[in-house]
């Protein structure tokens, strides 16, 4: 497990044992976890894409070297604390994408960073990332998305939080089926 407070944050994967570079700067990560997303990429084709985020040639076994960089993206070496920033069950709570413009101020208002000049790291990226205070654009609108309505007894509130909730609404390109249609409209 990486300790964040003396441990260097990683610039490698391990590979059968072996150490391989990677990019580190947090735009390449979200590049790479949208290039995952995208679903006009086959499976064999996000495997031989991912590899590319290797700074040398990348290791024999793709399995094992696509399988290092999940592990990296995902950030799992690394301690979290609370639940995570991401998904909620079936509903997603935080969209780079959709989220940006906000993580952008929040990373400059609490951290004097600005995420459109400034390099950083994947980790550290990350890190800062969670540790936003709850006072945050980002971590307001996590906290609306995850808030189950059906637990709202007070009918005004519950509507209140629906439309916020409605306007916080994270567009997906999965095409729905019919049951889920259904649930949508029933």
């Amino acid at each position: 497990m990486l300790h964040p407070l003396y441990d260097r944050l990683p610039d490698t994967v391990s590979v059968q044992g072996k150490p391989y570079p990677v990019v580190t700067d947090y735009r390449e990560w979200l590049s790479f976890l949208e290039m995952l997303a995208d679903e006009t990429y086959t499976a064999e084709e996000r495997v031989l894409c991912a590899m590319a985020w290797y700074r040398a040639r990348p290791p024999c076994n793709i399995a094992e070297a696509y399988q290092a960089l999940l592990r990296y993206a995902s950030c799992a070496d690394m301690p979290h604390t609370g639940r995570e920033t991401g998904k909620s069950e079936n509903t997603q709570l935080l969209s780079y994408t959709y989220d940006g413009a906000y993580i952008i101020s929040d990373f400059l208002r609490f951290y004097q960073i600005d995420l459109t000049t400034d390099a950083l790291h994947w980790y550290k990226f990350r890190l800062l990332l969670e540790a936003l205070p709850d006072e945050s654009a980002v971590k307001q609108r996590v906290a609306y998305r995850s808030i189950n309505l059906a637990e709202i007894k007070d009918k005004s509130q519950r509507k209140r939080i629906r439309k916020i909730k409605d306007s916080l609404w994270i567009p997906t390109n999965k095409k729905l089926d019919a049951g889920q249609v259904g649930a949508v409209f029933g």
